[in-house]
C-alpha cells in the first residue's frame, strides 16, 4: 500500500511540477509523496480511534488535512511574490 499511495502522489506531483515555471515553486516528489504517506497513516489512526456519531470527526479531519497539504502544495503567494519580484527586476534594470 505504501509503494501504491508514494506512487500516486509522486505522479501528481510531477504533473503539478511540469506546469510550474521557476525551480523555487516546485515541490520535491519524494519528501512530498512521503508526507502523502504520513497522512494516510494519520487519518487511518485518527479515524481507527474516533468515537464520534458516523465518524464525524474524521471527515473533519480529512477535509482539514486535505485542504492544508493542498495550500502546501499549491504556495500560490510564492508565485506571485517571484512573479512581482522578476517583474520590477526588470521594470529598474531596462
Amino acid at each position: 500500500l505504501r509503494h501504491k499511495v508514494k506512487d500516486f502522489a509522486t505522479e501528481l506531483i510531477e504533473d503539478d511540477n511540469a506546469e510550474k515555471h521557476s525551480k523555487i515553486t516546485k515541490n520535491n516528489p519524494m519528501v512530498f509523496s512521503e508526507g502523502a504517506w504520513l497522512q494516510l497513516l494519520f487519518l487511518l489512526k485518527f479515524w481507527k480511534e474516533d468515537n464520534s456519531a458516523g465518524f464525524e470527526k474524521t471527515d473533519i479531519a480529512i477535509e482539514k488535512s486535505v485542504k492544508t497539504i493542498f495550500d502546501v502544495f499549491d504556495n500560490t503567494p510564492l508565485d506571485s511574490i517571484l512573479d512581482f519580484g522578476k517583474f520590477l527586476f526588470k521594470e529598474n534594470f531596462r
